[in-house]
């Protein structure tokens, strides 16, 4: 009996610390879940506060960045429309200016042109001029000609009927009278026909060297003296 009484108490005992371990288990358990359950929206609670500070301070920079960047884009866009302002200024003045010496190239071609059509129609009317003077000249020289002509052949036909006739005079006074070519000077020597003072001088100068002269034919040695004028002189010759 007391051995029976010892086993039911054991397991009295048992089951009473089993239902209390399992109480106690429960009550763990929740503690425990409470406790993640705080820890976690502890953890979510500062996770958010962090993440909105992080994004807050993203958020301004990025709001500090957008203003430096529109800023430099206003600074940017005002030097480019300044630029373009004065770009586009200085393109009409550069027109402008291009226009004005248009004008005066155009202006100076105009007078050029005026000037070379003036001289153009001067130097035609001088060079008309000219060719009629010229034409004028010509023809004054040529009447000049042919009237100096007209007397150089009058003078020169009236000279040479007048020796003509002085020769026919002179072969008809030595008709009658021979002329020694030994001891003629060159003086006498040009009375006969065809015998100027070259070949009077010729003939002197030839007696001088070779000495007297024989012969009509002799007079061939001589030079400048041919047959055509040995033959009209050699009726004349005494020797």
């Amino acid at each position: 009996m007391k051995a029976l009484k010892s086993v039911l108490a054991l397991s009295l005992a048992m089951a009473v610390s089993s239902t209390a371990f399992s109480a106690e288990k429960n009550v763990a358990t929740d503690a425990a879940k409470n406790t993640i359950q705080t820890m976690k929206q502890d953890t979510l609670k500062q996770g958010k506060n962090f993440a909105t500070e992080k994004v807050s301070k993203v958020k301004d920079k990025v709001l500090d960045t957008k203003s430096a960047v529109e800023n430099k884009a206003k600074s940017a866009k005002k030097v480019v429309e300044d630029k373009a302002t004065s770009m586009k200024e200085s393109v009409t003045n550069t027109k402008d200016k291009m226009a004005d010496s248009k004008n005066t190239i155009e202006s100076k071609a105009k007078s050029a042109k005026k000037v070379v059509e003036d001289k153009a129609t001067s130097m035609k009317e001088s060079a008309t001029k000219a060719k009629d003077k010229m034409a004028d000249s010509k023809k004054t020289a040529e009447t000049k000609a042919k009237n100096s002509a007209k007397s150089a052949a009058e003078n020169a036909k009236t000279k040479a009927s007048e020796k003509a006739k002085s020769l026919k005079d002179k072969a008809k006074s030595y008709v009658g009278e021979k002329i020694n070519i030994n001891k003629a000077d060159a003086k006498t020597l040009q009375n006969l026909s065809g015998i100027g003072e070259a070949k009077a001088n010729a003939i002197v100068e030839y007696r001088n060297k070779v000495g007297k002269i024989k012969s009509v034919e002799e007079l061939s040695n001589i030079s400048g003296i041919g047959e055509a004028t040995i033959e009209k002189i050699a009726p004349y010759l005494s020797f």
